[in-house]
């Protein structure tokens, strides 16, 4: 006997995936308006600033689009409740590594680049970073809010109760033929 029973999906789920998605909207914003060279948003950095963010290395370029679209697209995987959020925010975590990695040891970051506040911004960043694929790693372990993408009724999941006795030689037929 198959029985449906409906899943919903908790508020702070949403409350989580929602306020990460608005977090991780500027990333991509800081990378759209360096990357078009916006005046008016290059205005409040120092000369010196801008200099060696032009002089980026291609790959660090890179892993910087990786960093801020990926923690995007994590988040709109986490509302669309795919298990692939967790993969694709590891993947983000790797790109905020390499990029932190070159911006403090690479030793040629800017000195007035290096204050209380920006290090403290880049700590926010880090922490909700890890929180993020935290949070979608344990739904996808709960099995609780990630579903795999699926055609019709993804909102209910069939439950299976006891067999009846009739249908007792016909599951061990079905296995006796996987092992054979």
């Amino acid at each position: 006997m198959t029985s449906r029973i409906a899943m919903r999906t908790p508020w702070w789920f949403w409350a989580v995936a929602i306020a990460g998605l608005v977090w991780n909207c500027g990333g991509p914003f800081d990378w759209v308006m360096t990357k078009t060279h916006n005046a008016s948003y290059l205005a409040a950095m120092t000369p010196a600033q801008r200099t060696w963010m032009a002089g980026y290395p291609v790959w660090m370029e890179a892993a910087w689009a990786v960093g801020v679209w990926g923690a995007l697209l994590g988040s709109i995987l986490l509302l669309a409740r795919s298990r692939l959020a967790v993969a694709v925010f590891a993947a983000s975590l790797g790109g905020l590594a390499v990029s932190t990695l070159y911006q403090y040891g690479s030793g040629t970051m800017p000195t007035d680049m290096k204050t209380p506040g920006g290090l403290a911004f880049l700590a926010a960043i880090w922490v909700i970073a890890v929180a993020l694929l935290w949070f979608a790693a344990r739904m996808r372990a709960r099995d609780l809010a990630l579903r795999r993408f699926c055609v019709g009724r993804c909102g209910t999941i069939d439950t299976r109760r006891e067999p009846a006795p009739d249908q007792h030689a016909r599951i061990y037929r079905l296995g006796a033929r996987q092992r054979a």
